[in-house]
């Protein structure tokens, strides 16, 4: 059966169950039986091809034209639903006028169908219609940091999960103006403060009635919000799974700190822990999430794959090995947009079908 959302809309329905479930998955030494996922290409837009701008993908979307929108760190691009690019042509490019853009991080879709491309440089959301013209630019005046998850709520404004210094929290959510609203959700647990600003975070997707969900990066964990209005109130969390050890947080090892040869400390980040990169609310009530491995050495990495049950059931997972998924929208069909990092590391745009 394949995972499907109503054509009408990818915001399908919100989930019908609030159950929360201590989980471990069979991948992760479970004896219990769970049933199988099933990945496939529907078509590959190749990062070796004549799109060499494919090797910095930051977010792809389908429009409600059809057209998929392929962002890059400082342009966007439009090609045909079947992934052809004869036709393909720039919605924005770099700059400061209308329209133009400094450091794409996200993509998402407004209620009224504009797209929101989150502009991580500028501190500011670029709007567009689904024909590619420029309607406005809202700057925000909180800037999140290791941005992992953006949403444009159905209820209006936005929410961005990251790191903000001085505030304890994971998801920061701005009105229609940019405004700031609230901050909300546990950040990452680490006792360095650069760890925890770089951890804190995970995948964001708006729901129809609302609600938002929410994958922590680490560790794992999938909560609802109810409906986050436009008031300073906190949201009602309910948590809709949470896998013990699978996804433990890894503090402050997610720092690396070193003394180059000037003897000058130096401090990196340790990015290739496992972390959740994509939630999604499917019409049946399900939720689909999305973990990723990254790491040096190119046989190390894998992306999971797992479907929970409205009950917060773990129903079905699947395991890609050796090759990185970073899912970035639900299509209408129900389909995956999402960037392939091969262990050759080329990086390409594939349309994926999910089916248990």
């Amino acid at each position: 059966m394949t995972v499907r959302t109503p054509q009408s809309t990818r915001r399908a329905a919100a989930l019908a169950g609030w159950t929360a479930l201590a989980l471990v998955s069979p991948l992760w030494g479970q004896q219990t039986p769970v049933g199988r996922l099933s990945v496939t290409e529907v078509w590959v837009l190749d990062g070796n091809s004549r799109l060499d701008r494919l090797s910095r993908i930051r977010a792809a979307i389908e429009t409600s034209m059809g057209t998929i929108w392929i962002a890059d760190v400082r342009e966007v691009w439009v090609i045909d639903p079947d992934g052809t690019r004869e036709d393909d042509y720039i919605v924005a490019r770099e700059g400061d006028g209308p329209g133009e853009v400094r450091g794409i991080n996200r993509i998402d879709i407004l209620p009224n169908g504009n797209i929101a491309v989150n502009d991580m440089s500028r501190n500011a959301i670029e709007i567009f219609t689904p024909a590619g013209e420029s309607v406005r630019r809202i700057t925000l005046p909180l800037k999140v940091g290791w941005i992992k998850g953006f949403a444009a709520l159905p209820s209006g404004g936005f929410a961005i999960s990251g790191g903000v210094f001085g505030t304890p929290y994971a998801i920061h959510q701005f009105g229609d103006d940019g405004a700031y609203i609230r901050s909300f959700g546990a950040p990452m647990e680490a006792e360095d403060m650069m760890a925890r600003f770089a951890g804190t975070g995970g995948a964001l997707d708006a729901l129809a009635d609302g609600s938002l969900l929410y994958s922590r990066a680490a560790p794992h964990e999938i909560i609802q919000y109810e409906d986050p209005a436009l008031t300073t109130a906190a949201p009602e969390a309910h948590k809709i799974a949470a896998i013990e050890g699978l996804l433990k947080s890894p503090g402050d090892d997610i720092l690396i700190k070193e003394v180059n040869d000037e003897g000058v400390p130096v401090t990196s980040f340790r990015a290739w822990y496992p972390q959740s990169r994509g939630v999604f609310g499917l019409g049946d009530g399900r939720v689909l999430n999305v973990i990723t491995r990254s790491n040096p050495d190119p046989a190390l990495r894998h992306t999971i794959w797992q479907l929970f049950d409205a009950d917060g059931t773990l129903a079905a997972e699947e395991r890609s090995d050796a090759v990185l998924y970073e899912p970035w929208f639900q299509c209408s069909n129900g389909d995956l947009l999402a960037t392939r990092y091969d262990a050759l590391g080329v990086t390409s745009l594939v349309r994926l079908r999910i089916r248990d």
